[in-house]
């Protein structure tokens, strides 16, 4: 009862406002369809969503991907008591429209979140923790022998070589959003810290064993009809066992434009200060631009495929160290049940540095990174999902030193509110 309860709130709200969905006002004149569909909303502000529920499918049969008739499926079937395929499609349409503040709103009223009788301006707060094991072929990214020939010199260097161990990880992301009212912005905050130990003692050479990383971000939102900007000031930290730190500082934007119900267009920028605890040198500025483009498709965009291009640089003060360079990810979301996706996903990069990577070297480096992977997720309940990923990384580099394989496993569970 609580649920429908709040559920048909939302709904009738939705119905009295202007929703991001792309759905137009009925005109004078109704076709058959369009009767049926003040028909099934109609249905949904009395709370009848048993009745809805067919006449949202016989739509979607007719026009497949309709954002606004998806959304009508949704709060039908959470009103009929189909609470875990309505889940499913609230996370579709938070995927195509991440962050808008009603399909969050009623995504929470299905999970059991509750929602306000007339949230607009409700202050959001969501969150995941996650808790799990890996397997890490090559911990240190390090080269497969400590021999090598740098330029001209055979040489052993000690602790270069990779290290293979088990490790744990716990993490946690937190997101707020709240609204402004009587505006289209909204005052946004997110944090994240992320810790994993390693099993292998070997690390401890390296002051590599165990690592922690944190977050804090803040900034602006503003959610329109077709498009999704999202501004923020970040401040992060990753530490080597709490004795050697890289601190990164700046703004990031992100830019979500949808040209029609299946294609999205993404921007982000990002721009930050990092210093380095231990090697001064690699102080300085550095950034990445990406253009990213999705295909949302199969029953109501249930799939979709997202390939990018994005340039990256990096200007520290030590000139070696500088390089610019290009990267081009390609990921394949499978949403093969309401429970089960699969994430197949392929990414190249190229760093192009302005000098050798050590003083034996004569060529300046470069690096091609390829990277293949595969995250799985299976959702338990509707807050507790179990996570899986498999990723292979080959970095071939100018120097022997960066020349490196990678195999890495992980298992684990999330736990989200």
């Amino acid at each position: 009862m609580r649920l429908k309860l709040a559920l048909t709130s939302l709904l009738i709200l939705g119905l009295l406002t202007a929703a991001p969905l792309g759905a137009a006002g009925v005109a004078p004149k109704e076709s058959p369809e369009a009767q049926a569909w003040r028909q099934a909303e109609l249905y949904l502000a009395e709370g009848q969503g048993e009745k809805a529920y067919p006449i949202f499918l016989a739509l979607l049969a007719k026009f497949p991907g309709h954002n606004a008739l998806i959304r009508g499926r949704a709060r039908a079937a959470a009103l009929s008591g189909r609470r875990d395929e309505a889940f499913g499609l609230y996370n579709q349409l938070l995927a195509k429209f991440p962050g808008d503040p009603q399909l969050t709103a009623e995504a929470r009223a299905v999970a059991g979140g509750g929602a306000a009788p007339a949230g607009a301006a409700e202050t959001q707060v969501g969150g995941r923790f996650r808790l799990g094991f890996t397997y890490d072929s090559n911990a240190n990214q390090g080269p497969a022998s400590r021999e090598m020939q740098l330029g001209s010199w055979q040489v052993n260097i000690p602790d270069a070589k990779k290290i293979s161990t088990a490790a744990a990880y716990f993490g946690a992301n937190f997101d707020i959003l709240k609204p402004l009212d009587q505006s289209p912005w909204a005052l946004v905050a997110d944090a994240g810290l992320m810790w994993r130990g390693s099993a292998n003692s070997d690390l401890s050479s390296s002051h590599s064993r165990e690592w922690q990383f944190l977050r804090l971000a803040g900034g602006l939102r503003r959610v329109g009809e077709r498009d999704l900007l999202d501004l923020r000031l970040k401040a992060e930290i990753f530490d080597y066992e709490l004795t050697n730190n890289v601190v990164a500082v700046g703004p990031e934007l992100f830019w979500l434009h949808a040209l029609t119900p299946a294609w999205q267009v993404a921007t982000s920028l990002g721009l930050e200060q990092r210093v380095y605890q231990r090697s001064s040198n690699r102080n300085g500025l550095y950034g990445q631009a990406m253009e990213t483009v999705r295909f949302f498709f199969g029953d109501q965009g249930r799939h979709n495929v997202a390939l990018g291009a994005g340039f990256i640089w990096g200007a520290p003060s030590e000139k070696n160290y500088q390089y610019t360079g290009w990267t081009a990810p390609l990921r394949l979301s499978l949403g093969l049940t309401d429970r089960l996706n699969l994430s197949p996903n392929l990414s190249y990069t190229q760093e192009f540095y302005r000098g050798p990577a050590t003083a034996l070297e004569t060529k300046d480096r470069q690096d091609d990174r390829y990277r293949a992977g595969l995250d799985a997720s299976y959702r338990l309940t509707e807050s507790l999902t179990l996570e899986g990923s498999y990723a292979y990384t080959h970095n071939n580099s100018e120097s022997p030193l960066y020349t490196y394989d990678q195999h890495l496993v992980s298992l684990g569970l999330a736990w989200g509110f």
